[in-house]
């Protein structure tokens, strides 16, 4: 069995886009070879350059999700509102991918993708403790499931 390290997000900064650029092609490659072609994949990759990933973070709110200091993931969030958005672009090195799935969707990742927290998702929509333990997988009896 594979160790479970804790996956980390933050919002990728310049030093990442070569991390960000072989997650990006290596996803692409492994993961849709079986449902693609090898041109359409190609197509696909032959235009990604590491500074067009510069010119992406710069521009967009993108996170990366890290595990032991390795970038293993990243995605490009697009806000609504303060409280509200969508995860758009997300990939993950093949490796990591189911980590990378189980993290983000996640009650609290979510909140925390939007730039709350869970505290302040809860009382925009007028939950009650119990409430939050429910959206943190706990029951109203404290116990918490992992």
């Amino acid at each position: 069995m594979a160790p479970n390290y804790h996956l980390d997000l933050s919002l990728a900064k310049e030093e990442d886009v070569q991390h960000i650029y072989e997650v990006h092609t290596s996803a692409i490659q492994e993961i849709c070879s079986s449902h693609y072609s090898p041109q359409k994949i190609n197509g696909w990759i032959s235009g990604q350059t590491v500074d067009s990933y510069l010119t992406y973070i710069r521009k967009e709110v993108v996170y990366v999700g890290v595990i032991k200091d390795q970038v293993v993931g990243f995605g490009r969030l697009e806000k609504f509102s303060d409280c509200t958005g969508e995860i758009f672009k997300l990939y993950a090195s093949p490796q990591h991918v189911k980590r990378v799935l189980e993290h983000i969707s996640s009650p609290e990742d979510q909140a925390k993708l939007k730039g709350c927290t869970l505290d302040d998702q809860a009382k925009r929509k007028g939950c009650t403790l119990e409430d939050q333990a429910k959206l943190k997988g706990c029951t109203s009896d404290g116990a918490c499931s992992e």
